[in-house]
């Protein structure tokens, strides 16, 4: 994750990389699923694996369902350039459903994720729909607070979705369940083959 840069980089004028980017999403559409993880390491040798892990299974999973177009996950989504600060909080803005992997020692470790704080309060900000994935049993989401930060604690009106390895195909298709019912007129931005679509149809039919 580059360096965190306070909100006004947006006032800066975009590199053609990011212009290109930005286009594509006006052009056709925002991604309209956001996942929302920490990365980096812990001391010199232990790193957020749970949660990078997360963030890419869960990322592999809603594409299969809603198309690639429609997921945002930083690392995949947008190319590592100059205005990669902007196309973060444009992508967190123009969303519809917001997704925060909960892992071990998370309202603890926040301090350390600017990014991570970032897009949650734009998100909440927003008025998004926050839907935690929690990948402990003992995390619950009434517990998330960012302690410190001027914005709402973490806590939504919808439970938290658990994902784990017991069983990831079936805590996938919940989460998907729970996507579609929170937010049933979700488009998924073209071009897309309508696969995920198709799927979507025949798993939700009356």
């Amino acid at each position: 994750m580059p360096t965190y840069q306070p909100e006004t980089s947006h006032l800066q004028p975009l590199d053609p990389i990011a212009q290109s980017t930005l286009n594509n999403w006006e052009r056709y559409s925002y991604p309209q699923i956001f996942i929302n993880y920490r990365s980096g390491r812990i001391g010199a040798t232990e790193s957020y694996f749970d949660d990078v892990w997360a963030s890419i299974i869960l990322d592999d999973y809603l594409t299969g369902w809603f198309g690639q177009a429609a997921i945002f996950r930083a690392t995949r989504s947008i190319p590592r350039c100059p205005g990669y600060p902007t196309l973060l909080r444009k992508a967190v803005a123009h969303c519809r459903v917001f997704l925060p992997i909960i892992g071990v020692g998370w309202e603890n470790s926040l301090t350390g994720h600017p990014w991570v704080v970032e897009e949650i309060r734009i998100a909440a900000q927003t008025g998004k729909i926050i839907l935690p994935i929690i990948l402990r049993e003992e995390t619950h989401p009434a517990e998330m607070a960012l302690a410190g930060e001027n914005i709402d604690p973490l806590v939504s009106n919808i439970p938290g979705m658990h994902l784990g390895s017991r069983d990831t195909r079936r805590d996938t298709l919940e989460i998907v369940q729970e996507i579609v019912a929170h937010a049933p007129d979700i488009q998924i931005p073209q071009p897309s083959d309508g696969y995920g679509q198709h799927r979507l149809n025949v798993l939700f039919k009356d």
